[in-house]
C-alpha cells in the first residue's frame, strides 16, 4: 500500500513538473512526418531534448500555407527555415540543415520549366531570379510526376525530401535524377519562434546539448540521414548547436 501511494505521488509530480508546449508543423519528410509515429527525424530530436529540460512537445500538423498563417498569430513555435517563412524578427534553435537545389536527369542542360511547391513564395521568386520559369505543384510527388511526363525540365526540391519521395513515387528514379549545378543553398532547419520565445528555445537549447554530450543527437537524426542524403550524413548534423536570428524586420 506504502509503495503504490509512493508511485501515484512521484506520477502526480512527474505530470506537474512537465510543462507542454505547443509546436506547428507541416508535412516535409523525413524532417516532419505527420502520419508517422515519431512525427518525423526532427520532432524525434526535440521530443527527447525537451525532455531533458522538463517539457513535453505537442506537434500540430497543418498544410504550409496554415501552417504559416498559425505561426504569424504570435503565440506558438514552428518548425521551418528562416527562407519559407513570411518576413519577420524570429529567432532559430538551428537542429539540421536543409540542402536544396533543382533536380533533373543526368545530362540535362536545356532548363526551362521547373515544379516547385505551391505555398513557397520565396522559392518562386528564386526561380524566376535565375530565368526559370517556376510552375506550382501541390507537392513533390505531382513535380516528379511532371517530370517523368516531360511538362517540366526540373523539380526545385530539397535533397532529403526528394530522396524520400522519389523512394515512393519510383525508386528506380533516385539513380537517374541529380541535382543540377552546385545547390541552390543550404538552410539551417529548426524550432523557430519570436523574441518572447527566447527562454523557451534556450531552455530546449540545453536539452539538445545534453543529448550531444552522449551522443545521442546523432544517433536519433542518423537512420534517416543515411537512408536519404545519399553520403552526406555529415553535412546535416550540428557540431554546435546554437540560436540564430533572422536578418528581417516583422512588417
Amino acid at each position: 500500500m506504502k509503495i503504490s501511494l509512493l508511485l501515484l505521488i512521484l506520477s502526480l509530480f512527474a505530470s506537474a513538473s512537465t510543462s507542454e508546449v505547443k509546436i506547428l508543423a507541416f508535412d516535409y519528410p523525413p524532417y516532419m512526418v505527420g502520419n508517422q509515429k515519431d512525427k518525423g527525424m526532427i520532432p524525434l530530436l526535440l521530443t527527447e531534448a525537451m525532455k531533458e529540460v522538463g517539457l513535453k512537445p505537442n506537434f500540430v500538423f497543418y498544410p504550409v500555407k496554415r501552417a504559416f498563417k498559425e505561426f504569424l498569430k504570435g503565440d506558438t513555435l514552428i518548425l521551418s527555415t528562416f527562407r519559407v517563412l513570411p518576413p519577420g524578427k524570429y529567432q532559430m534553435l538551428a537542429l539540421t540543415r536543409a540542402r536544396a537545389g533543382i533536380f533533373g536527369f543526368k545530362g540535362q542542360t536545356d532548363i526551362k520549366k521547373v515544379a516547385y511547391e505551391r505555398g513557397l513564395n520565396s522559392i518562386e521568386k528564386l526561380l524566376k531570379d535565375c530565368d526559370f520559369i517556376p510552375l506550382p505543384v501541390a507537392n513533390y510527388k505531382s513535380g516528379i510526376q511532371m517530370l517523368k511526363a516531360g511538362r517540366v525540365q526540373a523539380v526545385h526540391g530539397v535533397e532529403l525530401t526528394m530522396n524520400y519521395n522519389l523512394e515512393q513515387v519510383d525508386d528506380h528514379l533516385r539513380n537517374s535524377l541529380v541535382m543540377i549545378k552546385d545547390a541552390f543553398y543550404t538552410d539551417e532547419a529548426g524550432l523557430v519562434g519570436r523574441p518572447e520565445h527566447e527562454e523557451i528555445i534556450k531552455k530546449v537549447l540545453e536539452g539538445v546539448q545534453a543529448l550531444q554530450k552522449r551522443g545521442m543527437d546523432k544517433n536519433l537524426l542518423w537512420p534517416s540521414l543515411e537512408k536519404y542524403s545519399k553520403g552526406n550524413s555529415e553535412l546535416y548534423i550540428q557540431k554546435d548547436y546554437s540560436i540564430i536570428k533572422s536578418n528581417t524586420k516583422s512588417k
